[in-house]
């Protein structure tokens, strides 16, 4: 791989256009990549298991053939070699389209004796969306055409993730042996997701049996370590079709199902900002969820203390109101009474 990249979903990464047949006919095309997951399987306390994988690199041979045909009867091009000699130069990719030979072998897989390992393998794959739309007179028209070849690539993705502790394990724990941390290693055909530890004698990569000679983790991103191919795994190498007796690795932050890819900065200095960025872009992340998580209660507080104020006031005021009419009543009762006494007084002395 050029410039690593590791997405979710269909990407679009190219399109073209050709006009055929004096331009009365017109096909366009559509590329997509996508990470297709190759096998997923999850060992744990020294669990060992086999898992035969099939290599594919290239279309199935039914679809070169139906692919040649339509190219050379509808098209009107030279088969597949014709096709290529119209897109040169209109494509950012290589196209490729050769007839994949299917091989089949069989890999063990083992999780550590106290621990788990999720193994999570995927392969870039391309999908072609073309479509012919024919404006020809009736004789000669061929009729309009959507068809979707799908490729696929010699670039292999390993997620695998491999922890020493497994509580399910009933192992006592070791916290010597875990990891400080993961990163990416583009070796090519084949990228990597890699456990690290900091050493005082350099970068350790215990799932590869590596030590890289570098102060810190980050000294060695975006740049280039020398691998045996016998340090990175049998099936891999299988699947990626990769036979070279040694791989340049380069080292890529891991930012999780995001894009993973190198700046086009160019100097070490913009490379350190970088990796800088994204370690405070990760702290102030953090900072912001605690922020957030502290004004609710803030204002959670605030609410419970307004609704507090507002019952002692209800209380308050009922309790006033109570008083008054209690009052009144009393008062009432005493003009009236008044009243009445000295009335028949007057009309007594009269």
């Amino acid at each position: 791989m050029n410039d690593f990249e590791f997405f979710v979903g269909d990407r679009e990464v190219d399109q073209f256009t050709l006009f055929l047949h004096k331009g009365k006919a017109q096909l366009s095309c559509r590329v997509f990549e996508r990470w297709e997951e190759r096998t997923s399987r999850s060992l744990n306390c020294g669990m060992k298991r086999k898992r035969t994988l099939k290599k594919t690199i290239g279309i199935s041979e039914v679809e070169h053939e139906e692919l040649e045909s339509t190219i050379s009867g509808t098209f009107g091009l030279e088969g597949i070699a014709g096709f290529r000699s119209e897109l040169r130069g209109k494509l950012s990719r290589e196209l490729g389209l050769q007839i994949s030979h299917e091989e089949e072998e069989e890999f063990e897989f083992e999780a550590p004796p106290c621990g788990r390992r999720t193994v999570r393998v995927y392969q870039l794959v391309r999908i072609y969306h073309l479509s012919f739309k024919d404006s020809r007179s009736w004789f000669f028209r061929k009729g309009d055409l959507f068809k979707i070849v799908t490729e696929g690539l010699d670039r292999i993705y390993d997620r695998s993730i491999k922890i020493e502790n497994d509580p399910d394990c009933g192992c006592k724990p070791q916290t010597s042996v875990e990891v400080d941390g993961l990163v990416n290693i583009d070796l090519g055909k084949i990228a990597i997701l890699a456990g690290y530890r900091e050493t005082k004698n350099g970068i350790e990569l215990p799932d590869l049996g590596m030590l890289v000679n570098a102060g810190s983790v980050r000294e060695l991103m975006f740049s280039t370590v020398k691998f045996p191919s016998d340090a990175i795994p049998a099936y891999l190498r299988f699947l990626a079709d990769e036979s070279r007796a040694y791989l340049n690795g380069r080292f890529f932050p891991e930012l999780g199902l995001e894009n993973v890819t190198e700046t086009r900065s160019g100097p070490k200095r913009h490379r350190a900002e970088l990796f800088d960025n994204l370690v405070l872009g990760s702290v102030g992340a953090l900072a912001a969820v605690l922020l957030y998580k502290k004004a609710q209660r803030e204002e959670k507080k605030r609410r419970e203390s307004i609704e507090q104020s507002a019952q002692e006031a209800r209380r308050h005021l009922r309790e006033t109101v109570g008083q008054f009419a209690g009052t009144a009543h009393s008062t009432t009762t005493t003009s009236y009474r008044t009243e009445n006494s000295s009335a028949p007084k007057a009309g007594y002395e009269k």
